[in-house]
């Protein structure tokens, strides 16, 4: 355009212009204005898309290119606005001609060459599901120029780079396979490996829950209750609690009441004898005990 077919900026965004008139008197809906960032040629790609949807749901598609032109530059906002200017474009451009202008501008040369090694190295990752993969291949294949041969590349890429061994193999038998049989069968794959996880961690957690309901009988608990027991056991010679590592200290000592050796007076049971002649126990072990007297069975452990 000339000059006169520059916009400004302000003008595009104008009170004016901001909410113009369908004829049977509704306001349009707008979109979200261009974002500008490092990665332009996504961003313009995904945009300009939108733009073309707006324009399908405001029955727009129809209009002249004039307006569908300013339609483009008041949604892009005014750094669009200020890159058509720089255009210079003469007057009367179709709408496709100015969305031209604007592809060659967001979007670099294409090297075909790279967009087919990124596409035919694509790999399904370990995480990543099927939908994701196929969508990421589609989208790359439209930047490789690959014509009628497209669907068919899509298939052999999807085959090779498939994460699912059982189900590479199970393709690779398969007749006359086409992309969307590929695609179908790869989705009914995923879904039922997704099944068989669900119930394996259904049964998993059962299993845990009835195991942990089930009671336990703890041999360190039984241990430690027989080695409580002993430690309490009452013992026959000096009427203290000892277990068997300790030496009981009425070994060697000799009764008062009944002078017989190797107890105490206060546990001493042989009431009834007056007098015994005293015999010296030699083995102090905790289960030999000298038996010189009447009633006097009991037994320390």
């Amino acid at each position: 355009m000339g000059e006169s077919s520059k916009i400004s900026p302000n003008a595009a965004n104008s009170p004016a212009s901001q909410c113009p008139q369908h004829k049977q008197g509704h306001a349009y809906s707008y979109i979200r204005p261009l974002e500008f960032t490092d990665s332009m040629e996504e961003n313009w790609k995904l945009w300009v898309q939108k733009f073309k949807i707006f324009l399908l749901a405001e029955d727009l598609e129809a209009v002249s290119d004039d307006r569908k032109t300013a339609l483009l530059l008041h949604n892009m906002g005014d750094k669009g606005v200020e890159i058509y200017n720089s255009f210079n474009l003469e007057p009367k451009q179709t709408f496709e001609e100015v969305l031209k202008k604007f592809n060659a501008y967001f979007i670099p040369k294409v090297n075909i060459t790279m967009q087919r090694h990124k596409f035919f190295t694509r790999a399904q990752g370990a995480t990543e599901s099927f939908d994701d993969f196929l969508t990421d291949l589609q989208n790359r294949s439209m930047t490789c120029n690959f014509s009628d041969k497209r669907e068919e590349l899509v298939r052999d890429v999807i085959v090779i780079g498939l994460a699912n061994t059982a189900m590479k193999e199970r393709l690779l038998r398969t007749e006359d396979l086409t992309l969307q049989k590929t695609i179908t069968m790869c989705r009914a794959a995923e879904l039922s490996q997704k099944q068989v996880t669900e119930l394996t961690n259904e049964i998993a957690a059962t299993s845990v829950l009835n195991v942990s309901t089930a009671p336990v009988h703890n041999v360190n608990n039984v241990n430690t209750s027989k080695t409580r027991s002993v430690k309490t056991r009452k013992c026959y010679r000096c009427g203290n609690n000892w277990d068997r590592t300790h030496q009981c200290p009425a070994i060697g000592c000799k009764c008062q009441k009944c002078g017989i050796p190797n107890h105490f007076a206060k546990v001493c049971r042989n009431k009834q004898v007056a007098a015994i002649t005293e015999k010296q126990v030699e083995d102090d072990s905790e289960e030999s005990f000298f038996v010189g007297c009447i009633n006097s069975e009991c037994e320390c452990e």
